[in-house]
């Protein structure tokens, strides 16, 4: 029996469950440092989701800002200013899962009003991390795309290596959401 094909809907329905599905099994390894450090802390390997959420932090810094990010978007008047200000105000109330980088960058732009000129060297992936939205609502206009992508992973992590591997895993969930692979 041939299943009909799925909708973007279904699609992006499913790009967010994944999202979150991944990045909760993802949690209790995040910050174990390296394979063998997984390998010491799960013999057998990580097989199901050890919850870490609680009423007041459902969610840890990939999803929320994920999340806050995918609002900003609905909106349909995306200031980046304002979606600053939204990642700040859930630093402040929550921030569960922040890395130190990510909570850095927040503080820079709650101190100075702007991003900050460089991550000093580093390259954390907390832009791809929360990146997806971006895919969802430009979708059907690659220059929306690859700008929307480009500048709201910049406003925490101003390095080619995060802003672009930012937009380059945008561009794949966009062809992905178009049934392409």
């Amino acid at each position: 029996m041939l299943r009909p094909p799925l909708s973007i809907t279904d699609r992006a329905r499913g790009a967010l469950l994944g999202h979150a599905a991944g990045n909760a099994l993802g949690v209790p390894t995040e910050f174990l440092g390296g394979p063998e450090a997984i390998q010491a802390a799960f013999p057998g390997g990580l097989r199901d989701i050890l919850r870490q959420d609680t009423p007041a932090s459902p969610f840890d810094d990939d999803v929320a800002m994920a999340l806050l990010l995918a609002e900003e978007l609905l909106t349909g008047d995306v200031d980046l200013e304002r979606l600053a200000h939204r990642w700040i105000h859930w630093l402040d109330a929550d921030g569960r899962g922040a890395g130190v980088w990510t909570r850095t960058a927040l503080n820079h732009l709650r101190t100075h009003g702007s991003p900050p000129s460089s991550t000093g060297g580093r390259a954390p992936n907390g832009a791809v991390m929360r990146a997806l939205p971006v895919a969802l609502a430009t979708r059907g206009s690659p220059g929306n795309l690859v700008a929307g992508t480009w500048h709201t992973a910049a406003l925490t992590h101003p390095d080619d290596r995060c802003t672009w591997s930012a937009v380059a895993v945008n561009v794949a969930a966009a062809e992905l959401l178009a049934g392409r692979r």
